[in-house]
């Protein structure tokens, strides 16, 4: 992730002030799947149905920057974005 310049709505916005040492947004969502029998349990997600997490970040002009995919729906996103944070291509500022 490339060191940017914190934009300047954030700066003027007294509702936003508080993410002026922010540089993207970062969250994870489950994506619906369909899976073999083996997996099911697996990917068995917290509302009781199958789905991949994936962990996706932007920067402030809504630019992916970072996508990790492919984790089970059971995994919880604290888990994924610290296997994130000890992979070499995500960098935190």
């Amino acid at each position: 992730m490339l060191a940017r310049e914190t934009p300047r709505f954030l700066h003027n916005n007294p509702k936003l002030c508080h993410f002026k040492q922010a540089h993207g947004n970062m969250d994870g969502s489950h994506f619906d799947g369909w899976i073999t029998a083996e997996a099911s349990i697996r990917y068995m997600n917290w509302k009781g149905y199958h789905s991949q997490n994936v962990l996706a970040a932007s920067d402030y002009e809504n630019k992916f920057i970072y996508i990790l995919s492919g984790w089970e729906g059971s995994a919880a996103d604290s888990h994924i974005f610290d296997y994130a944070k000890q992979q070499e291509d995500l960098q935190l500022l």
